[in-house]
């Protein structure tokens, strides 16, 4: 039970009673101000560190909240498709938070159609393992249970779930997408003289350097989520191959691997839609001369000495 002690802020609810009187309940403890400092020290360290790019992260990461509760969630309750929807929804966050933060340029351009095309994947292969896995629709969770008491099984709870796969991985596919454009185009810029194919070779190293720092953040972050219960399923099983195959276990699996799948996929379909657009550009030396590029120069000469009166021959130029 929670430690309450005299002067602490909770939150209570209060409730009439038919006869007249009220009860108190302390439902928690009210955080709000604690988690208000955390954003405005994050505000003060993304100003920091990258300046006006810094808060504009912050006005998009805000945006992106107010979306997912305003729009998505009532179109759910509604009766949308959260599959299409969380897709839908992917896009329009990834084209808003890149405008915010970077602008209209090529590299945001090769980016967002990187992250849209990985979202895509993401969303089919989830729907597939999800049907050849045969989940239950509340996907071993308690809260998808309560959730279909409450809305009266007006929620599609498989496609919730699925969206929820989607979710997970934006913010990585986000990550490499960007991460791909932007080396492909500061790679052309430092030699604009390099052939498509070794533009493609080159960024792909840098891409699968980070690929596995990458896959990793996303095994991890499900890992978290799901610690406890994997905890609790290993003490209770003594075989590894049975835990893994519960549904509850199975689920987290599936979610961590369709989403590498999507991470993976994005790589290189990011770097060929970048090297694609930068090769409409035409080729010349590079803002720095290239590699192994010279660029001659004159250098300035002394000027002559003007002819002498008697008409002599002016001394030779040394210079």
């Amino acid at each position: 039970m929670p430690d309450y002690r005299p002067g602490d802020e909770v939150v209570v609810e209060i409730d009439p009673q038919p006869d007249g009187s009220s009860t108190y309940a302390v439902i928690d403890r009210w955080r709000l101000p604690l988690l208000g400092a955390l954003v405005g020290l994050l505000t003060v360290l993304a100003a920091a560190v990258a300046g006006w790019r810094g808060l504009r992260s912050i006005v998009s990461l805000a945006l992106t909240l107010v979306l997912a509760v305003r729009l998505f969630v009532p179109l759910v309750i509604l009766g949308w498709n959260p599959i299409v929807l969380a897709i839908a929804f992917g896009i329009l966050v990834t084209v808003l938070s890149f405008m915010l933060t970077q602008g209209l340029t090529r590299t945001t351009v090769s980016a967002i159609l990187g992250t849209t095309l990985g979202l895509l994947i993401t969303g089919v292969l989830a729907a597939v393992v999800t049907a050849l896995a045969r989940f239950t629709p509340a996907q071993g969770s308690d809260e998808v249970v309560y959730l279909n008491q409450v809305t009266a099984g007006a929620i599609d709870l498989s496609g919730l779930l699925l969206a929820a796969v989607i979710f997970g991985g934006l913010g990585l596919l986000n990550d490499v997408a960007v991460s791909q454009a932007a080396t492909v185009e500061e790679l052309h810029h430092a030699d604009r003289t390099i052939p498509g194919f070794e533009l493609f070779r080159r960024t792909m190293n840098v891409g699968t350097a980070h690929l596995a720092a990458t896959i990793n953040t996303l095994v991890f972050a499900y890992l978290g989520t799901a610690l406890p219960l994997v905890v609790l399923l290993v003490l209770q099983a003594s075989n590894a191959g049975a835990v893994i195959s519960l549904e509850s276990v199975a689920v987290e699996v599936t979610r961590t691997l369709v989403g590498a799948i999507g991470i993976v996929a994005a790589v290189p379909i990011t770097t060929a839609i970048a090297v694609r657009l930068v090769a409409r550009e035409p080729r010349g030396p590079s803002a720095g001369g290239g590699a192994g590029v010279r660029q001659a120069r004159r250098l300035p000469t002394a000027p002559r000495p003007a002819p002498e009166p008697d008409g002599g021959s002016s001394p030779p130029d040394d210079a």
